[in-house]
């Protein structure tokens, strides 16, 4: 996460607290309307969790544009 954050240009990256969120958080979050952004192997865990729930989840391409980027998706009730 502080490494998106540097590529996104954030200078004060050590001002951040950094915290794991939990299947059952997330699924809170989007049941009331919110939306939650992954990068691969965030969304390769929740996508596993989420197909044993009975919810659907798509397969994405995560490969970035260059090399030094990370690609993220973002989901969300209407997405």
């Amino acid at each position: 996460m502080k490494r998106m954050l540097a590529i996104g240009g954030d200078a004060h990256v050590s001002a951040y607290t950094i915290m794991k969120a939990r299947f059952g958080e997330i699924i809170s979050v989007l049941e009331r309307g919110g939306s939650y952004a992954f990068d691969a192997e965030s969304y390769k865990k929740f996508a596993l969790l989420a197909k044993e729930r009975g919810i659907p989840c798509r397969d994405y391409d995560f490969t970035p544009p260059t090399p030094d980027e990370i690609k993220l998706v973002t989901i969300s009730p209407t997405a």
